[in-house]
């Protein structure tokens, strides 16, 4: 038979509190510096992220034909810039693209755990009421139903286009 002790529970609480607190508060700074927000709209179907070096090398490849270069040939400089300037005003910044690439990696592993995190604390919350471990319990209710509120309003899973 399994014995749980009260001390081994609450650490168990602890932890699994600082791991809800510490996904709902990184996707919420990469849901305010990012592109793409959260929740997405039903419609928008899948999250794509740009494969920025092999969109770009097509975006150049495009602009050699249309201009009679070679494929081979490399472009002087000012051509470089154009072909640049152009991909930057279509596609953005490099650095906008990966940091959504970073987000989508975060919400489809870190955030569908807390799926399973966010409940698991809230039965650790009704266990630690029940024993009248108030403190632990209220703390655990508060971060369980913050975790909760926004699993349910930012719709990691449904926003992930799966």
């Amino acid at each position: 038979m399994l014995v749980v002790r009260h001390h081994d529970m609450r650490i168990a609480g602890i932890i699994i509190s600082l791991l809800c607190l510490f996904i709902a508060c990184r996707i919420e700074i990469f849901n305010q510096t990012s592109i793409t927000q959260l929740p997405r709209p039903p419609d928008s179907g899948k999250w794509r992220t740009l494969a920025y070096n092999a969109a770009k090398k097509a975006h150049e490849n495009q602009f050699k034909s249309n201009n009679g270069i070679p494929p081979q040939s490399q472009l002087t400089h000012d051509q470089q810039a154009e072909v640049d300037q152009k991909f930057r005003d279509r596609h953005g910044a490099p650095e906008a693209n990966r940091r959504d690439a970073d987000f989508l990696r975060f919400v489809s592993t870190w955030g569908l755990l807390q799926y399973l995190a966010a409940p698991v604390l809230l039965v650790f919350a009704i266990v630690h009421m029940k024993r009248r471990q108030l403190a632990y319990g209220s703390a655990f209710l508060a971060i369980s139903v913050i975790a909760l509120a926004l699993l349910s309003y930012r719709d990691y899973y449904g926003s992930l286009g799966w």
